[in-house]
């Protein structure tokens, strides 16, 4: 009689081993992950693009102090389950705090947020800069 282990080599064993996620072991309830920032610097604005679907406008908050541009999301929800035979009760929690150091060029009293479709965007216009008129000619008084 063979055993059926001594086929399989260590290696591979400790490979698919650290080759698997966390879901793999505990289920996708309970993966937790920051979202995807893209931030994008235009002509005259920055455009910040984070991918959150399955969240509320009202979720998120957004602040900037002292050039930082903080976008936090802490949401919970309880979903309760009564049967004659039993009773269920499960939380789920979403927290993610994400920061942005903001660009000196940034005009930080012209920025505009939205939410839609799982995409938040915030546009932080950039500081009118002084137009360069060129040689100017200076007269003595």
């Amino acid at each position: 009689m063979t055993n059926s282990l001594s086929n399989i080599k260590l290696d591979d064993f400790i490979d698919g081993l650290f080759n698997k996620s966390i879901s793999d072991f505990m289920g996708s309830d309970f993966i937790q992950t920051r979202p995807s920032l893209n931030v994008i610097e235009n002509e005259d604005s920055f455009a910040i693009e984070l991918a959150a679907p399955g969240l509320e406008k009202t979720d998120f908050k957004i602040s900037i102090d002292k050039n930082v541009l903080s976008i936090n999301v802490d949401k919970s929800e309880e979903h309760t389950s009564d049967n004659a035979n039993f009773k269920r009760r499960e939380y789920n929690y979403l927290k993610f705090s994400r920061r942005i150091s903001v660009s000196d060029k940034a005009d930080l009293s012209k920025i505009k947020a939205s939410y839609n479709q799982g995409i938040l965007k915030i546009d932080i216009a950039k500081k009118d800069l002084e137009v360069d008129t060129g040689t100017q000619t200076i007269e003595i008084e």
